[in-house]
């Protein structure tokens, strides 16, 4: 029992999870400091204008998600096949990439502004620019952001997970002290995503060498159309799926309903976020597996059981505790209505967790078909959304339908997959 003990805590799903666990931690500990923070300086009205904000960089930072994934998966095949030339060609072509993409995300983002404004009900054009800007260098951090998860450095992305969401705390602090309100809470959630980007850039150029061979950028960019495309449509899905109920409860509920149910993601989710560690650590282990074509069962099992006892000890205390978990994150009066929510909520984000973990061991695999059961639950979510948004209480009923009616599709795929490669 002891040996097995050792064993499992050597395997690089905890090592290298738990950096990343503690590096995690201090982040969203600093994360909630600041939505704690702005949850008290501003009014609720404002508070949910920011969150669902926030939201909206989440939904449309898709291309940063998706896109540090797949350099996640390059770098990880690059490294495990110990090809430094591959490796150099995915820094020099990754950047030529992402400032391609980023560009082109401006120009449309602009043209779009208007529009987003009227659907969020937001009258300052100004937010949106800030926004917009963060998405703009969230695209850009992703190849580090990839490279660096792909080569386990995982001790590194902890630290400038920390950095960042320190100058956050720091520099939302200031400014809505000083009267800059949801202007200045917004400037500092762009920092957020500039300081990160910078640092590990820096950091990627110093370490790795720079290949601007014709033939083997070529043949990275052949590789990269063909697996992208695929990335991106089923990263689309889900982030449909995780990120944008709080931007649908901003366009159908009242303003400070919004507010209060803004609160509630942000204290639902923290469970979500608690286990986020193991997907970070994850997604590499198992690529670099598939790449030595090794099994790979072993580490999913891992990873599930560890995501089922904290998802569900979370949830119980959600449960039992509503009340203190309310008073802890906030204290005003007008979120109290939330603790007959919270529980409810924390079921959603459990189950959406194993979803999370399954779509996350397709891509990896390759198995990029992934995409269609993505869109088919997607679909079916805004659809539901669509008729029953009336209340805070239809809000949730969906996002738990919608993540049920995932979790067994992905199920399904995962034992026909399972079944097609044995």
């Amino acid at each position: 029992m002891k040996k097995y003990f050792k064993i499992i805590i050597k395997h690089p799903l905890i090592s290298g999870g738990s950096v990343i666990f503690l590096g995690s931690f201090i982040a969203n500990l600093l994360n909630y400091l600041f939505n704690l923070i702005m949850g008290r300086l501003l009014p609720v009205t404002e508070y949910g204008l920011l969150i669902s904000l926030v939201a909206l960089v989440t939904l449309l930072t898709l291309f940063q998600s998706s896109l540090t994934t797949l350099f996640a998966k390059f770098a990880a095949k690059y490294t495990a096949g110990k090809n430094s030339s591959g490796l150099s060609s995915l820094i020099w072509t990754g950047t030529k990439i992402t400032g391609i993409l980023s560009f082109i995300v401006a120009i449309i983002l602009s043209i779009l502004i208007f529009p987003i404004s009227n659907f969020l009900h937001v009258n300052n054009p100004l937010l949106m620019l800030i926004m917009m800007s963060a998405v703009i260098f969230a695209i850009l951090y992703s190849l580090p952001a990839g490279i660096l998860q792909g080569n386990l450095k995982f001790l590194l992305v902890s630290g400038v997970s920390i950095i960042g969401s320190l100058g956050k705390v720091v520099f939302g602090l200031l400014f809505v002290s000083f009267g800059f309100g949801v202007i200045g809470a917004s400037i500092a959630v762009l920092l957020a995503f500039c300081i990160p980007y910078a640092t590990s850039y820096i950091y990627v150029l110093r370490k790795y060498k720079i290949n601007t061979h014709k033939e083997e950028n070529v043949k990275f960019i052949k590789e990269f159309k063909k697996m992208s495309g695929p990335f991106l449509i089923a990263s689309i899905a889900i982030t449909i799926l995780q990120g944008t109920d709080v931007i649908f409860a901003r366009h159908f509920l009242s303003n400070v309903q919004a507010g209060q149910y803004a609160a509630l993601s942000v204290m639902g989710k923290a469970i979500f976020y608690i286990t986020a560690p193991i997907y970070f650590a994850f997604f590499p282990l198992i690529a670099q597996k598939k790449e030595k074509k090794e099994d790979t069962f072993g580490t999913l099992a891992l990873a599930s059981g560890i995501i089922f006892l904290c998802s569900l000890f979370f949830t119980l205390i959600y449960f039992l505790f509503p009340s203190l978990i309310v008073s802890i994150f906030f204290p005003a009066p007008s979120y109290q209505i939330l603790t007959s929510y919270l529980g409810f909520y924390s079921v959603y984000v459990m189950i959406f967790s194993f979803c999370f973990l399954l779509f996350n061991y397709f891509l990896s695999i390759g198995k990029v078909g992934v995409y269609k059961i993505n869109w088919i639950v997607a679909i079916t979510y805004i659809l539901l959304l669509y008729f029953f948004h009336s209340s805070i209480t239809e809000f949730i009923i969906v996002l738990i339908s919608s993540s049920l009616l995932l979790l067994f599709l992905l199920c399904i795929y995962y034992k026909q997959s399972r079944s097609y490669d044995s």
